[in-house]
């Protein structure tokens, strides 16, 4: 898994996205769009997991903002942070499947 920042130009400017997404993720997509992926959308706080439609939105960030986005892996739950100044609970409303020890 690795943390992506992506930047891309569209019909109503730019959109940066930060995310989550197994390795080898195509840097030509937003993360959340396409599989084994999370992404939280700059332009409208949009919320993508695994396809371009939308789980949700929270607060959208803007240039000069400090944002971050990790994993609390004791429950499977993605969280973002916004300004660092508070925590955004289960980012995702979603689990990340379990992984069995072997």
């Amino acid at each position: 898994m690795k943390v992506l920042y992506i930047s891309q130009q569209s019909e109503r400017g730019s959109v940066c996205a930060i995310g989550l997404a197994k390795e080898g993720y195509s840097t030509t997509q937003l993360p959340g769009w396409s599989a084994y992926s999370f992404g939280w959308h700059s332009d409208d706080g949009a919320k993508f997991h695994n396809s371009g439609k939308s789980v949700g939105t929270v607060e959208p960030f803007r240039e000069n903002d400090t944002v971050g986005m990790g994993i609390l892996f004791s429950t499977r739950e993605i969280f973002g942070l916004f300004l660092c100044l508070y925590h955004i609970p289960n980012l995702t409303n979603l689990l990340l499947p379990s992984h069995k020890k072997r």
